[in-house]
């Protein structure tokens, strides 16, 4: 009787050996903040979506490419300038912003030129040290017609120290 009780036993831990290793190796620790230096930033749109009857203010169709240049300053590491996250041709300030432990979240208000309303973006990702990754949705409410929302994807990565301006 006793081999019968201990059967599933025996089972359960002759299942466990062999199964994949286990990697002891501790976790680096989350990033805390971004390396100081020149970044490239590409952004991806994914979808556009019209909020009114008027053809979009912002031109930016699905499946377009954007790449931007941007210094992170050392004095800007754990807070990078809006500028890194904002839209492409877009002037913006942080509403919110957090940004630890490999955890990205910032709410932008943000202007362009020759538009008149509000545009906010959220930004929500990860990072580490030299490398961005995030989905970004702008929504526009215009005094005017051509309302839309964009999501992109955003992916970053340091590309060496900042370029002297030119």
């Amino acid at each position: 009787m006793r081999f019968i009780a201990l059967t599933p036993l025996l089972a359960l831990v002759g299942c466990s050996e062999g199964g994949e290793p286990t990697n002891n190796e501790p976790k680096a620790p989350a990033a805390n903040q971004l390396t100081a230096g020149q970044w490239e930033m590409a952004t991806e749109v994914v979808k556009v979506t019209q909020r009114d009857n008027a053809p979009p203010a912002i031109a930016a169709p699905e499946g377009s490419r954007t790449s931007t240049s941007t210094c992170v300053a050392e004095a800007d590491v754990k807070k990078p300038q809006p500028a890194l996250f904002a839209p492409e041709g877009s002037t913006c300030t942080y509403r919110d912003m957090y940004m630890r432990g490999g955890r990205l979240n910032a709410t932008l208000a943000c202007e362009r030129p020759g538009l008149s309303g509000s545009i906010a973006a959220v930004v929500d990702g990860s990072y580490t040290a030299d490398t961005v990754e995030a989905t970004a949705v702008t929504e526009t409410s215009l005094t005017g017609e051509g309302d839309v929302s964009i999501e992109a994807k955003l992916t970053g990565k340091r590309v060496g120290p900042c370029q002297a301006a030119g």
